[in-house]
């Protein structure tokens, strides 16, 4: 027994590890080095009000990360409702562009952008997952506006992370940026095609 416990820790061990090294390989790796011009705290909840969900303590420059993106991925594979998968994308959305707002504001614009990056990914995913479940004859006004309203938010978050960032790393946030601009547009869309107001950005 004591034999057999030994090989199956090896074992978790070495799957860890494989992890790891899949998660690193598959994320993009920037290395920023000019200074950010300009710092400013500012309560990212001001402007837009959407609230956001608490990201956790682990973040992707955490050591246990590739365990709890892995579970990410699990819970979203074993759903097949497009509405619920749809509902999952947008809250690992919400939760990785806190987490890279967070990096990029300690000073890790590397891992932040590339999370950013993953964040707008997501959102577009939830953004398809919609239209899949609209296609289905279910009614998705409700999740259309939240979508539009995050991609606000979103908006929100990858500017002002721009103002903490190095001056290299602002035109891949910039880049990024494009990916909420055109989910909210097409979200706004489907609202009109709803006759449904659309959420606006406050002044």
């Amino acid at each position: 027994m004591a034999r057999l416990a030994g090989r199956i820790t090896v074992l978790f061990i070495a799957c860890f590890v494989l992890l790891v090294s899949i998660f690193k390989s598959a994320t993009p790796t920037y290395n920023f080095t000019q200074p950010a011009s300009v710092v400013i705290n500012k309560d990212l909840t001001e402007e837009i009000e959407y609230p956001l969900p608490y990201p956790g303590s682990v973040l992707p420059d955490h050591i246990l990360w590739p365990t709890k993106a892995l579970r990410d991925w699990a819970w979203i594979f074993v759903n097949r409702d497009p509405v619920r998968r749809a509902e999952l994308y947008l809250l690992f959305a919400d939760k990785r562009i806190l987490m890279a707002q967070r990096l990029i504001k300690n000073g890790n614009a590397n891992l932040g952008v590339p999370t950013a990056l993953k964040a707008e990914q997501y959102l577009e995913s939830a953004y398809k997952e919609q239209e899949a479940a609209s296609k289905k004859g279910v009614n998705t006004g409700d999740f259309l506006e939240k979508l539009a309203s995050a991609s606000l938010k979103h908006m929100e978050i990858i500017r002002q992370s721009m103002d903490n960032s190095p001056e290299d790393a602002k035109p891949g946030l910039n880049q990024i940026m494009d990916v909420p601009k055109s989910i909210y547009e097409k979200s706004v869309h489907g609202l009109n095609e709803k006759q449904r107001p659309a959420p606006k950005n406050q002044p």
